[in-house]
């Protein structure tokens, strides 16, 4: 079985898939490309968007029927179906840029982005408005709480997800 692994070509100066064989190595092929073995990779993925611990607010999104949460970060965070928002829902009563959720002192505002499902705090339709601590609220048929962050760090045992397919 081949054994594979990153090569960096210093002559080129880009990545490219290096794959041994036999009695072949890595340490062989290094300065010298051998079209045998190496494969030129034209595109990286782009890379993740993880936010900094400082830019993490102190507060969640909850999804009580499955249990999921989603810590905000500090300034915008942005919900809907599209994979470039911060949090993807895939219901399909929920628009692809949704809403917007915005954290700034302190003060949490939830901002409908023109969905045409809507945003629903406490039954009523609004554009925008502010949220508390424990208050409920739809992004179409998407029931969600803003909390408190749990702290996971101080848990005694790593929590395990479950979720239907």
């Amino acid at each position: 079985m081949a054994k594979q692994g990153i090569l960096r070509t210093q002559s080129v100066r880009r990545f490219a898939l290096a794959s041994t064989r036999g009695t072949d190595s890595m340490a062989a092929s290094i300065g010298r490309t051998n079209p045998d073995f190496v494969e030129t990779i034209s595109s990286l993925p782009p890379p993740l968007r993880l936010a900094p611990v400082e830019a993490l607010s102190p507060f969640e999104v909850y999804m009580p029927r499955s249990g999921i949460s989603w810590r905000l970060r500090a300034g915008v965070t942005s919900i809907g179906r599209s994979l470039n928002n911060d949090i993807v829902l895939t219901e399909p009563s929920v628009s692809r840029h949704h809403a917007r959720i915005t954290v700034d002192k302190g003060m949490i505002y939830l901002e409908d982005t023109g969905s045409v499902n809507g945003v629903y705090r406490q039954g009523k339709r609004i554009r925008t408005g502010q949220l508390s601590v424990d208050a409920g609220f739809k992004l179409g048929r998407v029931e969600m709480v803003l909390r408190r962050a749990i702290d996971r760090t101080r848990m005694k045992e790593p929590s395990a997800w479950l979720i239907d397919a």
